[in-house]
């Protein structure tokens, strides 16, 4: 008798055991969803755990009329006077399909322009002065788009706490960036980060930037600077352009039937103001070209995306992590529109190359369902 109740015991424990293990993990068909997230574990080796942005109130958005921005000289003359400096200098550059300009500022700022000369291709604008040569010497950041393939390469992550310098506050400081945008069109903007730039972070930083790891691979040595000081405190602001307030999609693609360059803007902020600003692509809306009575839903969009993912068979460990409402501008004939879009985030590792992940972009056209 005593030897059946041992075995009896040992049953009941095991099937303890395991009832623990099974109620651990979620099985293959485990399925959540609500407006703001879709959760489920399509298979071994494919996870949905998406965060869900809609488009503002959940109404049906606008199809718009883009405008290819191009960088004027008025508003080259309302920038420079924002930055509180005058220009000494203006020159023509020779590049081949583009209207390129520099300009050499009095405060040593240096202002560059790039116009498609064939009004197909959007611009772009970039200022710089001497305060931010340490910009990519010490790998702040580069945008969203950079970030999201190489995180481990920047310090990005180093400076997300919140923090108020001495010169001014987050939100002071973001207005006057705001403004100086506004003198060159940029009124509807989505901040999607801001980093802020401590100088106790980037003194820890030159040290961290010796290590064998973060040395250039044709040889040498990162460059550090020995001497920050409160001085070099900064904020780094990423803005996208906005329709309506929904974000213009930021990532660069290059397929068989679509290409499409991300728009962003960069600004790093000090108390000396703007030394650093990038204007990437700009396409704004101008005109309403239709206002759609319908919309696929973002369940939709991602059932498209799913059935997508689920059949690449060297994929291994996808995981859909956003499903995000975005604007992307494309060419319809001679003029570009702005289309509201469904974007998948996912990444994926192939089975040819372990240990090593991709991202993919799934864009399914918010009115058609079309996937560009």
């Amino acid at each position: 008798m005593r030897k059946i109740s041992y075995l009896a015991c040992f049953a009941v424990f095991t099937f303890f055991i395991l009832s623990l293990m099974a109620c651990s993990s979620d099985p293959v068909g485990t399925q959540v969803e609500d407006p703001k997230h879709f959760y489920e574990q399509v298979s071994e080796n494919f996870l949905i755990d998406a965060e869900v942005s809609s488009f503002p109130n959940d109404s049906i958005p606008k199809i718009y009329l883009g405008d290819c921005t191009r960088f004027t000289d008025s508003e080259i003359s309302s920038l420079v006077l924002s930055l509180n400096t005058t220009l000494v200098q203006w020159n023509t550059l020779d590049i081949p399909l583009t209207e390129a300009y520099e300009g050499y500022c009095a405060n040593e700022g240096y202002i560059y322009v790039e116009n498609d000369s064939s009004g197909l291709y959007p611009n772009y604008l970039s200022y710089s002065h001497p305060l931010s040569e340490w910009w990519g010497n010490y790998h702040i950041y580069g945008g969203q788009s950079h970030y999201d393939n190489n995180s481990d390469s920047v310090f990005a992550d180093r400076f997300t706490e919140s923090v108020d310098f001495a010169f001014a506050t987050a939100e002071e400081s973001e207005n006057c960036v705001r403004k100086t945008l506004s003198s060159l069109g940029f009124d509807d903007l989505f901040l999607n980060r801001t980093l802020y730039v401590d100088d106790c972070i980037l003194t820890d930083n030159s040290s961290i930037l010796q290590e064998p790891e973060w040395q250039p691979i044709k040889g040498g040595s990162n460059p550090i600077k020995e001497d920050w000081s409160e001085s070099d405190d900064g904020y780094i602001f990423e803005f996208f352009l906005s329709v309506d307030g929904t974000p213009m999609f930021y990532g660069n693609i290059s397929k068989e039937t679509y290409s499409y360059l991300g728009s962003s803007i960069i600004v790093w902020y000090q108390s000396s103001g703007i030394v650093q600003m990038t204007v990437s692509w700009p396409v704004l809306p101008t005109s309403v070209v239709e206002e759609p009575t319908q919309m696929i839903s973002a369940s939709e969009a991602l059932s498209y995306a799913k059935t997508k993912l689920s059949s690449i068979l060297t994929h291994k460990n996808t995981v859909v992590s956003n499903v995000s409402a975005e604007y992307i501008y494309v060419h319809d004939d001679d003029q570009f529109l702005l289309r509201p879009v469904w974007i998948i985030y996912s990444t994926y590792e192939d089975t040819s190359l372990p240990d090593y992940t991709y991202r993919e972009y799934i864009i399914i056209d918010a009115i058609t369902g079309y996937e560009y």
